[in-house]
């Protein structure tokens, strides 16, 4: 279609885009192109890092670490009233290479306890020891945690006891 910017798209006749790509897509396509898309806009992750004064290949002092950015980044989750499913913990090493390990609940939290819980088992996953190089201690300069797979917390209404009229 030589379509190759997003205002040759906005420009687009919809008929054209419904043609094309089916009604439902070629309808969404436009709209977007246009500014004119309702779904509301989420964010996919929350995290906090913390640089340590020294590196370290201290396992303890990593979760002391990571247990003091805990409150930070579920007080701000909760403060823009989302819940998530997935905890993920962020290690830089010393030659700044990055690691990550990540566990996901079947369902959506939204309490500390379920950060804070994860993060030894986090931790055990990564290796403290180079085995390219003689066994040597890796050591780490920086931590961080996340929280991904967010969605906004509905406020739940009571359940409202049914009339005969919802049965007709």
């Amino acid at each position: 279609m030589s379509i190759q910017t997003i205002g040759q798209l906005a420009k687009c006749d919809v008929q054209k885009l419904m043609y094309r790509f089916g009604k439902k897509v070629g309808l969404w396509m436009w709209q977007v192109a246009n500014g004119r898309d309702n779904d509301s806009v989420a964010p996919r992750e929350d995290s906090t890092e913390e640089t340590l004064d020294r590196a370290t290949s201290d396992k303890k002092k990593i979760i002391q670490h990571l247990n003091g950015l805990v409150d930070e980044v579920y007080l701000r989750v909760r403060r823009h009233g989302y819940e998530f499913r997935t905890v993920g913990v962020k290690l830089v090493r010393s030659d700044f290479s990055i690691e990550t390990r990540e566990i996901s609940f079947s369902n959506s939290r939204n309490d500390r306890e379920s950060i804070a819980s994860v993060l030894q088992g986090l931790v055990d996953r990564f290796s403290f020891n180079n085995n390219t190089n003689n066994n040597t201690t890796i050591t780490f300069r920086k931590v961080g945690i996340k929280v991904s797979n967010l969605i906004r917390m509905e406020k739940k209404k009571p359940a409202q006891q049914k009339t005969l009229l919802d049965y007709l």
